[in-house]
């Protein structure tokens, strides 16, 4: 009987490893502290400031579901229903920070869940929380990772980070961008 239990457990948990393994993954180190993901930014790992710098139109949520926690910080849900311009580039951002990304195409994609964090009257994606990409055929969950975050809600890090590359001794926008 207790051998038939140690099997029952060990073949679950084969099983659990064989489906978590399945969905993208990470291709780099997934240490990201606040200083690194601004550090990320500013330096512009995600490779989105030509993104921005010629795309004005932002990024308006489908829906979104936020809860305010007393006047500080809010968290909250957006989805977006992103245009094909963006799903393209949002899949090409994908397919060069992820492993296993076949399934994610531009076509696929129907939308795009994002949670986040509301302070100051901008979001922010929470370090370590997950996106799901809604697809034709299902949803994939994509391990958090600060440019996609950027991609959705870096629009004004963007603008200041072209701000400060122009002009590096504006101290005013070096202040907005520690925020």
């Amino acid at each position: 009987m207790e051998k038939e239990n140690i099997l029952r457990w060990a073949v679950l948990a084969v099983c659990c490893g064989i489906i978590s393994a399945c969905g993208p993954t990470l291709r780099g180190s997934a240490d990201f502290s606040p200083q690194k993901v601004r550090s990320m930014l500013y330096d512009d790992v995600c490779k989105l400031q030509a993104y921005f710098d010629e795309n004005t139109q932002p990024h308006n949520p489908e829906t979104d579901f936020n809860i305010d926690s007393g006047g500080k910080a809010a968290v909250g849900k957006a989805a977006f229903k992103l245009t094909a311009k963006q799903r393209e580039v949002f899949v090409a951002l994908v397919k060069r920070l992820y492993k296993r990304t076949e399934k994610i195409t531009p076509q696929a994609t129907v939308r795009v869940v994002i949670p986040y964090h509301l302070r100051d009257q901008q979001r922010t994606m929470p370090i370590g929380a997950n996106a799901t990409i809604e697809r034709t055929s299902g949803e994939l969950r994509l391990p958090y990772h600060p440019c996609v975050g950027a991609f959705f809600f870096g629009e004004r890090y963007y603008k200041l980070r072209k701000r400060l590359v122009m002009d590096s001794g504006d101290a005013q926008v070096l202040n907005e961008w520690e925020r």
